[in-house]
C-alpha cells in the first residue's frame, strides 16, 4: 500500500509525494520534497492568513482609551448600539452616545465609594451597585443619581434589573437583595459643628449636605450637662439638590458657664426623619482664673494628668462627659492654694472625644476636650 507524507499546519493538510521507493531514489524523493515544495508550502499558508485576516478584520477588539477621569473602570452597559455606562473606582460614572468614541464624566455628589457594576431597563431608568451596599439609581438618562436606602454593608458586586423597580443585586458574603428599594436618603450630611464666637456669647451651630431629596426641614436640639436635649430652631430645608448647601443657625444659650451639646435632625415631607450625632462646643466666660488648669497627655491612652492653681483653698469636683453629654466619671477634690496635682485613669474609656470639667464654686477654671486613643 502506498503512503504519503502528511503534514498538519494551522488547520489544512497538505500531501507530499510517494514514499514507496527505497534507497537513493528514496533519499532524493524526500530531498526534492524539502526543497521543491516549501516555497509552495510558505507561499499557501501566507495567502491563508492574509484571507482570514481580511474576514476577521471587523470583529477585532481596537484601543479607545477615553480617560476622561483616570480611575479604574470595572462595568460597562450599552442600552442601544451608541449609548452607553461605565461606572469604576471613587464613585466614577462615565456615559457615551457615540457607539464609544467620547466619554463624559458625570459627577454624583457625595458619591464615593467604588461602584462594581451598572444595568439600565430603558433609556432613562438605570442602576448602579458598589462598595459597602451603595445602591445608586437614576431616572433621567445618567444626568443625576440618587442614593437609595441602605439595607446591607457589604460590598455589591454585580446588579440586574427585570424592570424599572424590581432587580437582583449580588454581592460579598453570599448577599443577594432583590426587590430594589424605591427609597432615597433624605439627605447626605457632609459636616456638623458648633462653634463660639470671640466673646464666647454665642454659638456658630453649621451643616452642609452635599445632597438631599424631600428634604423638608431641620430642627436643632441644645442640651447642657443634664443631657436632655430641646428643640430650639427649626431650619427650611432645600427640598430636592443634588449640590452642596451651606446652612447656619446662631444660638446664644442660656448658660455658657457649662458645655453645651448641639444635635441636628431632617425631616422629609412625608414625616420620615433622621437624627445626627451630637457635637459639643465649651462657653465658658472669661475670667482671671480660668485658665489655670492644664490637662496632659491629650490625646491620652492610659492616664491624664490634672494641674489646677487656685488662689484660695476650696473643694472642687472633677467631671467628665463624653460626646453624647453623658457622665462618665466624676470625683470630689479638695484644693489647696497654689497648684494642684491629680490623675485619673481613662484606660476603661472608649475611643473619643470627652470633656473635662473642673468646677468650684469660688474658682473658675477651663474646661478641656481630650481625646481618648488606642
Amino acid at each position: 500500500m502506498k503512503n504519503k507524507n502528511l503534514v498538519f499546519f494551522s488547520g489544512m493538510y497538505l500531501f507530499g509525494g510517494n514514499s514507496h521507493k527505497s534507497g537513493s531514489s528514496a533519499r532524493h524523493g524526500r530531498s526534492r520534497f524539502t526543497k521543491k515544495k516549501v516555497l509552495t508550502i510558505a507561499f499557501f499558508l501566507l495567502s491563508f492568513a492574509l484571507f482570514n485576516f481580511n474576514l476577521f478584520a471587523e470583529e477585532e477588539w481596537y484601543w479607545l482609551n477615553p480617560l476622561p477621569h483616570g480611575h479604574t473602570v470595572y462595568s460597562a452597559y450599552f442600552i442601544d448600539a451608541n449609548t452607553g455606562y461605565a461606572v469604576g473606582r471613587f464613585g466614577t460614572i462615565i456615559k457615551t452616545i457615540d457607539a464609544g468614541e467620547n466619554w463624559t464624566e458625570i459627577f454624583a455628589p457625595g458619591i464615593y465609594k467604588n461602584l462594581a457594576s451598572v444595568y439600565f431597563t430603558d433609556a432613562n431608568t438605570g442602576y448602579a451597585v458598589g462598595g459597602y451596599g451603595a445602591i445608586l439609581k437614576t431616572t433621567d438618562a445618567g444626568e443625576n443619581w440618587t442614593k437609595l436606602s441602605k439595607v446591607t454593608t457589604n460590598h455589591l458586586r454585580s446588579v440586574y434589573l427585570t424592570d424599572a423597580n424590581t432587580g437582583y443585586a449580588v454581592g460579598d458574603g453570599g448577599t443577594i437583595l432583590t426587590n430594589m428599594s424605591d427609597l432615597p436618603y433624605p439627605v447626605e450630611l457632609y459636616s456638623f459643628t458648633a462653634t463660639r464666637d470671640e466673646n464666647r456669647q454665642y454659638v456658630n451651630v453649621k451643616w452642609t449636605t452635599v445632597s438631599g431629596t424631600n428634604n423638608s426641614h431641620f430642627n436643632v436640639h441644645r442640651a447642657y450637662d443634664d443631657g436632655r436635649f430641646e428643640k430650639i430652631a427649626t431650619i427650611q430645608g432645600a427640598g430636592n439638590s443634588n449640590r452642596p448647601i451651606d446652612y447656619i443657625y446662631t444660638d446664644k444659650p442660656d448658660n455658657t458657664s457649662d458645655v453645651i451639646y448641639y444635635k441636628l435632625s431632617q425631616h422629609d415631607f412625608d414625616g420620615k426623619s433622621e437624627t445626627f450625632s451630637p457635637v459639643a462646643v465649651t462657653c465658658i466666660m472669661k475670667t482671671d482664673q480660668a485658665e489655670k488648669l492644664n490637662i496632659f497627655p491629650n490625646p491620652a491612652k492610659d492616664i491624664i494628668n490634672i494641674i489646677a492653681l487656685s488662689p484660695i483653698r476650696t473643694g472642687a469636683t472633677i467631671k467628665i462627659y463624653n460626646i453624647n453629654g453623658v457622665n462618665v466619671f466624676e470625683k470630689e477634690l479638695e484644693l489647696n492654694e497654689g497648684m494642684n496635682k491629680t490623675k485619673v485613669d481613662v484606660s476603661g474609656f472608649t475611643v473619643g472625644a470627652y470633656v473635662v470639667q473642673v468646677k468650684s464654686a469660688d474658682v473658675a477654671f477651663r474646661q478641656y476636650i481630650i481625646h481618648v486613643k488606642r
